[in-house]
């Protein structure tokens, strides 16, 4: 199964858009679940965008500080 990194900000703003909804109508609760959510959802897009298309870490030639090749 072939893995493509594509951009998810369609959903990050649904779910913007349903915890606004949530908190005009006194659903506070939800809201504060919707936005750690959203939170969640910018991470993950974030790690994504550092792989490659088949779930690997993408290398930029910089060693890391647990790079143990020195």
């Amino acid at each position: 199964m072939e893995h493509t990194v594509v951009s998810h900000s369609w959903l990050i703003e649904t779910l913007g858009e349903v915890r606004k909804y949530a908190a005009r109508n006194g659903l506070p609760a939800l809201a504060e679940h919707l936005e750690q959510a959203i939170h969640l959802a910018h991470i993950e897009q974030a790690t994504l965008e550092g792989q490659d298309s088949e779930g690997k870490k993408r290398s930029n030639g910089e060693n890391g500080p647990d790079d143990q090749s020195r």
